[in-house]
């Protein structure tokens, strides 16, 4: 999944490991995602529906979130907006 300013640069990659949000600057920060995770356990399966991402959010800022089914766009968007709770961070 990927979060992009739209007509801008890319603002974040949301696979593990390609930024650390911590280090990006976000002047007048609305959304701040540090290491969230979304687990689900059904039976013996653990689905990692969102697996520590980090994201900054800036007022004026116009963003587009975009991947596959099934890459956490929802879950994440639930999270943004209270809807259900992180399983970690």
């Amino acid at each position: 999944m990927v979060i992009k300013k739209v007509l801008g640069k890319v603002k974040k990659d949301l696979k593990k490991g390609k930024e650390d949000s911590r280090q990006m600057k976000c002047d007048k920060e609305i959304i701040r995602l540090t290491g969230v995770s979304k687990i689900y356990h059904m039976g013996d399966t653990t689905v990692r529906a969102v697996d520590g991402i980090d994201v900054c959010i800036s007022e004026g800022d116009f963003v587009a979130i975009m991947g596959p089914s099934g890459s956490g766009k929802s879950t994440s968007m639930n999270l943004v907006g209270s809807l259900d709770m992180p399983s970690m961070g």
